[in-house]
């Protein structure tokens, strides 16, 4: 005791932490699990380019969600998104709600599956006004 006090051992660590101790399999699974993470992290970066299709998309349909949501009397709004990247769609379902934040929309496909969507919906939620305010 008095040699590790004499070389600035912290006992107050070792009571709160404790002591570590991995065997060989539980270390090879925490460096699996690093990597793992890693990795998604990366791809997550990569997630956040934007690449010259998804710009010519968004060139393309932000006009027409913008006369969309000029326009009262319009309700809903179809955008072919069949034979697009879903990358590319969903980058414009991004930029929309970003835009539109205070606007009660509700975005939603034709189909549930990824592989048979051909349209991207956006629908205007009506305000109703309750009776008394």
């Amino acid at each position: 005791m008095n040699f590790l006090a004499g070389h600035s051992f912290d006992f107050n660590k070792l009571i709160y932490d404790g002591i570590y101790y991995l065997n060989r399999h539980d270390m090879a699974m925490l460096e699996e699990n690093k990597e793992v993470q890693q990795t998604k992290k990366l791809l997550n970066e990569m997630s956040k380019v934007i690449t010259p299709e998804m710009q010519a998309f968004n060139k393309t349909y932000l006009p027409r969600v913008q006369e969309f949501m000029n326009n009262p009397e319009q309700k809903t709004l179809e955008i072919d998104v069949k034979f697009i990247k879903i990358k590319v769609y969903k980058y414009l379902e991004i930029q929309v709600l970003r835009q539109y934040y205070n606007v009660p929309l509700h975005i939603k496909y034709d189909d549930e599956s990824i592989m048979k969507r051909s349209k991207m919906i956006i629908q205007k939620y009506l305000r109703i006004k309750r009776a008394g305010k």
